[in-house]
């Protein structure tokens, strides 16, 4: 799950018309090659250990991560604090993001997961719902997203998430984010279960004494 704003914002600041249309004739000559495309999750999931979505998240959770453009440059870091709480059928995760240059960030997920593994969340700030699969240690998710690139101007943005449960139990995310098929940026994430005492607030103001 990965939440961008303003960093796709920079990343989408340097990016011109005339890149994205050659761009877009190099993505669909790279569609009939093979090595060209996303990782896909039967290539890189694992039987063991099992991802369980809703224990993992129940909580509190904290992430860490950075946004790097299309030419593999870190743009800004964050810290996010998740709490995740279950309301009847539906796991709620509250989300709350805090980058370095000072913005924050707010989003709520609703997620429900089949007992085959389909995986689907809402939030406000998606376009549609997300969807996805759970296969072993493995979470692939699709979602749009609105960003906003100027004052009066929003691009709908396409993510791939593939979040990846580790055998030592931490949680690792990458994040492609792309527009008219061109990945035009990566979100890295790892995220660490506690029990409330490690927030980002709470370490930010332990960093600052």
């Amino acid at each position: 799950m990965a939440s961008i704003g303003r960093d796709i914002m920079k990343a989408m600041g340097t990016m011109n018309l005339r890149f994205l249309c050659t761009a877009a004739l190099l993505a669909s000559f790279c569609g009939v090659l093979s090595g060209c495309s996303d990782m896909k999750i039967d290539e890189v999931s694992s039987p063991t250990p099992t991802f369980d979505f809703t224990e993992f998240f129940s909580g509190h959770t904290r992430a860490s991560g950075w946004f790097s453009d299309r030419f593999g440059k870190p743009r800004r870091h964050f810290c996010g604090d998740f709490l995740g709480t279950q309301d009847g059928s539906v796991f709620v995760l509250d989300e709350k993001l805090y980058y370095t240059d000072g913005v924050y960030e707010e989003r709520v997920w609703r997620v429900e997961i089949s007992d085959s593994g389909v995986f689907r969340a809402e939030s406000d700030s998606l376009v549609g719902a997300a969807t996805g699969q759970l296969t072993g240690n493995m979470l692939a998710m699709e979602y749009a997203m609105n960003v906003k690139i100027e004052e009066d101007r929003e691009w709908e943005l396409d993510m791939k998430d593939f979040m990846i449960l580790q055998p030592d139990g931490s949680l690792h995310n990458i994040t492609h984010v792309h527009k008219w098929g061109i990945r035009i940026g990566t979100v890295s994430t790892q995220y660490q279960h506690h029990d409330g005492d490690s927030l980002c607030t709470t370490l930010s103001g332990q960093a600052a004494e």
